[in-house]
């Protein structure tokens, strides 16, 4: 019903979509799969009619939902993975019914796209990876919201859940790695993530920062200071000795 109005009475429809997507959204964590994803779908196309500010704040929601560690619902068995997936669907359903929407508001959702592709989950990080996919052109996509994408690391390399260090890990070796020497450019952004995401304790997936860490040294090697340099020295002596 909702989709219909939103296709053949958009005129007439646009005034109410705010207040249909909230009560759709509520609908997300509904116990039954099908029912969740129906209203992903109906939840992207509403984001056709809905205002801006609205659709961020639903686009917060989404992102909210994936680095939360879940809502306990107990007739979920696996509430966190289940709760990232449908981050993901959500996201996927603006991209695919709702283009002109999405694009409008691409610098505040596409690297939060970068970062969730990098999920250990496959389930989780195919949306993601579809939805990058279909709106960027790879590596131009890294190097434009470059400082976005690492702010995002930035606030989650260190967080409590493993999972998400180990995402915000690949995602850090992933950029700095696809966008080579350019990395250069954005060494006042990036040195500080990988020295700090090189120490302290191992956890799994800490070894993409290490490797992250050596790529940029090499295609940075001319631009780094002497300071930078003796840093890297004595981060990757400590790592290996």
């Amino acid at each position: 019903m909702i989709v219909s109005l939103v296709m053949r009475k958009a005129h007439i429809f646009r005034p109410y979509a705010d207040q249909a997507l909230q009560a759709v959204t509520a609908c997300l964590n509904d116990r039954n799969e099908t029912v969740r994803k129906t209203f992903a779908v109906t939840a992207g196309y509403l984001a056709r009619l809905v205002s801006h500010p609205t659709l961020v704040k639903y686009i917060q929601s989404q992102t909210d939902k994936y680095f939360s560690e879940g809502i306990h619902i107990h007739y979920i068995v696996n509430v966190d993975e289940q709760q990232r997936a449908m981050s993901g669907i959500a996201v996927e359903a603006i991209s695919r019914n709702a283009s002109a929407a999405f694009t409008a508001i691409a610098s505040s959702i596409l690297p939060f796209v970068f970062l969730a592709k990098h999920d250990p989950v496959e389930s989780v990080r195919e949306p993601f990876i579809e939805v990058w996919s279909e709106n960027t052109g790879g590596a131009g996509a890294i190097k434009l919201y470059i400082r976005e994408i690492m702010t995002l690391v930035a606030g989650h390399l260190e967080d409590a859940q493993w999972r998400v260090k180990q995402v915000s890990a690949l995602t850090l070796a992933d950029a700095c790695e696809a966008i080579g020497v350019d990395i250069r450019e954005h060494l006042d952004l990036v040195m500080p993530l990988l020295i700090r995401g090189v120490g302290g304790r191992t956890w799994t997936g800490k070894e993409a920062v290490l490797k992250a860490l050596v790529v940029v040294a090499e295609n940075a090697k001319d631009y780094l200071s002497s300071a930078q340099v003796d840093e890297i020295s004595k981060v990757l002596t400590n790592r290996i000795f």
